[in-house]
């Protein structure tokens, strides 16, 4: 039997009112729903399209709205108009005061749904939340990983001139400037063809060495990717200080920005 989600934001914004002209003035509050509302479901995704009545976002409220779920992503989009909805949050309401319309809330919206959409629309969101819960384990569970275990990077050897740098990304100050990590690839590109060898671009299944840029990628399942696919793995400042050209980039700071990103993990989700 789904459990439909248990609670909703308790923000003070957080609020709706039956009146859909009306400001919100009632908070929207903490509710276990009735395990016959919702439940699981087989659905194929699709585009979903509904013409609603009523949508408040808090701020506004719009009449006959076109609202489209679109099956690719997790946004919606309504009069054209595309915005992210949390799905995690939400709540059946039951019917509008005239008895007319079906209500459902989340954070950011209320719709008041008409009764020959109820289902479909029902489904849509049940569909949404089951996405949001199973990505949010996902990501639980790989934050874990990541932070309980060790791995090993490859000594460095003459089978770097055949490499690339993998997650060439989250340039930042505290890291070091493009414009140098540029200059960094053009050094390397050089001394690798001075030894016979090559520096590709991209990743490259020729290549014998990946060298992680990015701080953030210095995890367990990253490395372990890279390995398998048959790749020495080491890291962007070991390489700079192997080939000396720290008259390029200060890999002290890089250094410092890995250690309190992975004692963040460590802290965080150990």
């Amino acid at each position: 039997m789904f459990n439909f989600i248990s609670k909703l934001f308790s923000r003070q914004k957080n609020t709706i009112t039956d009146n859909p002209y009306s400001k919100p003035s009632v908070k929207i509050e903490e509710y276990i729903a009735k395990p016959n509302i919702f439940h699981d479901l087989n659905y194929i995704p699709q585009d979903e399209t509904f013409k609603i009545d009523f949508i408040n976002d808090r701020n506004n409220t719009v009449k006959n709205a076109t609202v489209v779920f679109p099956a690719k992503n997790q946004y919606i989009i309504i009069n054209d108009q595309k915005s992210y909805i949390d799905a995690y949050f939400v709540k059946y309401k039951g019917k509008s005061s005239d008895n007319i319309y079906h209500k459902f809330a989340t954070p950011d919206y209320m719709f008041w749904v008409k009764p020959e959409d109820y289902e479909r629309f029902k489904t849509v969101l049940i569909y949404r939340h089951n996405i949001k819960v199973k990505n949010k384990q996902a990501m639980a569970e790989f934050n874990k990983v990541n932070a309980t275990k060790s791995f090993n990077y490859d000594i460095i050897s003459n089978d770097i001139y055949t490499c690339f740098i993998a997650y060439k990304s989250g340039m930042c100050d505290a890291i070091g400037k493009w414009e140098n990590f540029y200059k960094i690839e053009e050094a390397l590109s050089n001394i690798c063809k001075q030894n016979n060898g090559r520096y590709y671009k991209t990743e490259n299944a020729k290549a014998k060495f990946a060298i992680i840029f990015n701080p953030s990628y210095r995890i367990f399942t990253t490395v372990t990717e890279l390995k398998n696919k048959g790749f020495k793995v080491t890291t962007f400042e070991d390489v700079v200080d192997y080939f000396k050209l720290n008259n390029l980039w200060d890999t002290n700071k890089i250094r410092t920005y890995a250690k309190e990103n992975q004692e963040y993990m460590q802290n965080h989700y150990n």
